[in-house]
């Protein structure tokens, strides 16, 4: 077929089914953009086809089909390799953050610990009495033959120099470990 012959067939084909392989793209795609990109490359490779004369089969509007059938299982595969990137990259980036939270959760217990060990000795010692041993108030006093009102008095100092401590390392985005930790010894 001469070249002047191919032309006159790819605007005539171009103007018989452009339409319609635009709505056939269009309905497995659901995108305006994915169905005019998908529409154009068909073109495109029929025209390479035929005017290479690599394929005499082409010709017909059933070869547009078969290649808009095959751009679009292509689309389809690079979007799955697509969607798994980024699946496998949103997992890589939640495990950093829990990583970082395990961290930071990690150095709040340090501080926390630091901030306990700075505490004067007495102090220090009624407070983790009443917070990790769990004792009473009034446990603690009998414990160490002290008035019930001292160890309130130290309990309420204790917690308030730690939360002075503990202040500066946090933020308001706490988490619920974050939370939690901090309940467990009465700071938050």
């Amino acid at each position: 077929m001469t070249r002047s012959l191919l032309e006159h067939r790819f605007e005539t084909l171009y103007a018989e089914q452009h339409r319609m392989l635009y709505a056939f793209v269009l309905k497995r795609t659901g995108s305006t953009y994915m169905a005019e990109e998908i529409v154009q490359a068909t073109f495109i490779r029929w025209w390479e086809l035929v005017s290479t004369g690599r394929s005499e089969t082409m010709q017909s509007e059933r070869a547009l089909y078969l290649i808009a059938k095959g751009l679009l299982v292509d689309d389809h595969r690079k979007n799955l390799a697509s969607q798994r990137l980024a699946e496998a990259y949103s997992n890589q980036i939640q495990q950093y953050a829990e990583n970082d939270q395990r961290l930071s959760l990690a150095d709040l217990q340090e501080v926390i610990r630091k901030a306990i060990d700075e505490l004067p000795p007495r102090r220090q010692q009624i407070f983790q009495m009443s917070r990790f041993e769990d004792l009473t108030y009034q446990e603690i006093a009998d414990r160490l033959d002290i008035s019930i009102h001292t160890v309130e008095s130290q309990m309420v100092k204790a917690i308030r120099e730690l939360r002075r401590q503990i202040r500066p390392h946090i933020d308001e985005n706490l988490s619920a470990a974050h939370l939690f930790v901090l309940s467990l010894i009465g700071l938050y």
